[in-house]
């Protein structure tokens, strides 16, 4: 989803966006020079970026991954989720969708779910583990 980002208070400086899919916890991103919140992320991938993933101070609350680089937290594995184009993939919105040999895929935990449905509204999981991000898997 690309979302962009809260300026500094005052700030004349260009908006920037952002590309992430989020999972389950908290996902706050903030612009580059500006101060980030605490940000936890978890069930989350980070793809798709301009330069870094992530500003600021990064959680790893688990079962995460983050492409091209590791600049959320270097203990988050860095691998491509292989997503395919953005595009109706069935429900309200657009997804990335995921291949079944992505890493992504049946990638979460025991803990899974919340969340019970992916973005498009399909329950989780389709396999033996939920998919990371905001696109489950129908197998």
């Amino acid at each position: 989803m690309n979302l962009p980002l809260p300026r500094a208070p005052h700030s004349n400086a260009p908006q920037e966006y952002r590309r992430f899919t989020p999972g389950v916890g908290s996902s706050t991103l903030a612009p580059s020079g500006n101060l980030a919140p605490v940000t936890t992320l978890k069930y989350t991938l980070i793809d798709h970026n301009l330069s870094e993933n992530c500003v600021g101070t990064v959680v790893n609350g688990g079962h995460n991954l983050q492409f091209s680089n590791n600049s959320c937290d270097s203990n988050i594995p860095v691998r491509s989720p292989m997503e395919q184009p953005l595009g109706f993939n069935g429900g309200p919105t657009k997804t990335m969708a995921l291949p079944a040999n992505s890493p992504a895929v049946d990638a979460g935990g025991s803990d899974c779910p919340p969340p019970y449905h992916d973005q498009r509204g399909v329950v989780r999981p389709q396999g033996p583990r939920c998919d990371l991000g905001a696109y489950e898997l129908i197998h």
